[in-house]
């Protein structure tokens, strides 16, 4: 496993995570959201397949499984202030 952050934006954060066939990656995110984005390859989070280039909001925890070699990208809103993915204001 691969972890990569790609760009860093104020309250935003995109980073890849390139897996390794049978490969998983976990992540705790207690109270925050994050986006997760097939790249390349093929990938479940929590269980759900992963369709390349759409975006999957997830909540709470985040474990990916490789079914292949693959990229998956990470998008997160940090800070105290944010108004995090998949939330309404």
């Amino acid at each position: 496993m691969l972890d990569r952050t790609l760009l860093t934006l104020g309250a935003f954060r995109l980073d890849t995570v390139v897996l390794g066939p049978g490969e998983s990656s976990v992540e705790v995110l207690e109270h925050r959201a994050i986006a997760v984005v097939l790249v390349s390859g093929r990938a479940r989070c929590n269980g759900v397949d992963l369709t390349p280039w759409r975006s999957m909001t997830v909540r709470a925890s985040c474990c990916l499984e490789a079914v292949g070699p693959c990229i998956v990208a990470r998008v997160a809103v940090d800070g105290p202030d944010a108004v995090h993915l998949g939330e309404r204001a």
